[in-house]
């Protein structure tokens, strides 16, 4: 076996550190592109990236295009693709009572909360002819991007003074107006705070096949329908007393305006007198501003808070208004879930 001297084996040894160190530097140049490359992706284009470890890869996902951010459709239920399923009771109040002052309710999964109307104001409703409610939208291609419209055509019968100063008086002004679907319960709205629907026309009179009138709203402000999770009330709000930690639920009246504290403020941790008739309701607590404002900290009582931020009724951003949802846990349990703030 040929001998090998120590000046051969020094020289053998720095090849091999070579060797490795030369890799290394290949492995951190390949891992800093990895890292890199997304990264660079996100802030050029916005798009989530991701890296799977402790499996032994690494998974980049580059960019999510429109499909991977909306999912798979699906076929909907027979009951969810009926005809005729719009309630004839519809509500609505005009653009001139919402209280633009403050925030209108901001769209989250395709879902909106009450909307502020000006002290004083409350929603009223139209008793359409059965079956007449047909809401309605539509969507075209431009060369400045797409143009989806809402419609909402509905009859009215007979010869009213409030229909006909309706007729009068509102066509060509905004209103928002609210749709049930019968057979869910859930209820729908079109527009935003900028862009109600619009009554664009309306048509009818004492005709030989009946009286009454077929109006028509529309409106386009880049959105289709929301569902509108929040209230509609037709009464003025009632009070919570000042200093109460506690107050008690009025059948009919789903709006409470919290009154500011007399010495310091309090925690409200329950709301008394709910029954299984009120599951699924929503309630809205308004607030009252001043020096000793009253709020809800999701921990004490039977309130449970969106990200378990703390309510308080300072009649500020986030603390204006706030939605709760009614559920039941136990045998005469009930809890309240935030829905929506502004």
């Amino acid at each position: 076996m040929k001998k090998i001297n120590s000046k051969q084996l020094r020289a053998s040894q720095g090849r091999v550190q070579s060797y490795i160190a030369k890799k290394q530097k290949t492995f951190f140049i390949i891992l800093a592109l990895l890292l890199a490359i997304p990264a660079f992706s996100y802030a050029a284009t916005g798009d989530d990236f991701a890296f799977e470890f402790g499996t032994g890869r690494t998974v980049v996902a580059m960019s999510v295009g429109l499909m991977g951010t909306i999912g798979s459709i699906d076929d909907p239920d027979a009951v969810d693709k009926a005809g005729t399923q719009v309630k004839a009771k519809l509500w609505l109040v005009s653009s001139d009572q919402y209280d633009d002052s403050q925030t209108f309710p901001p769209k989250v999964d395709r879902q909106r909360g009450t909307i502020p109307l000006l002290s004083g104001e409350t929603w009223h409703y139209i008793a359409s002819v059965e079956d007449s409610p047909e809401p309605g939208s539509s969507g075209e291609s431009g060369d400045m991007g797409p143009t989806l419209k809402n419609s909402l055509t509905f009859i009215v019968g007979g010869l009213g003074n409030q229909i006909m100063n309706l007729l009068e008086q509102g066509t060509g002004k905004g209103f928002y107006i609210v749709w049930e679907i019968c057979s869910t319960g859930k209820r729908y709205i079109g527009g935003n705070g900028c862009k109600p629907m619009k009554l664009i026309s309306f048509e009818g009179g004492a005709k030989k096949d009946g009286t009454g009138w077929t109006l028509t709203f529309e409106n386009q402000c880049g959105e289709l329908w929301c569902e509108y999770i929040g209230n509609t009330p037709t009464v003025q709000p009632a009070l919570v007393a000042a200093d109460a930690t506690d107050f008690a639920y009025s059948t009919g009246v789903n709006v409470y305006q919290v009154q500011d504290g007399t010495i310091a403020g309090v925690t409200i941790t329950d709301i008394t007198g709910i029954t299984d008739a009120d599951i699924g309701k929503v309630i809205t607590l308004k607030g009252s501003g001043g020096e000793f404002p009253s709020e809800i900290d999701g921990i004490t009582g039977n309130f449970l808070l969106s990200s378990g931020e703390t309510w308080v009724a300072n009649n500020e951003a986030g603390g204006r208004q706030i939605d709760f949802k009614v559920y039941k846990t136990g045998v005469d349990t009930y809890v309240f879930i935030e829905m929506s703030r502004i």
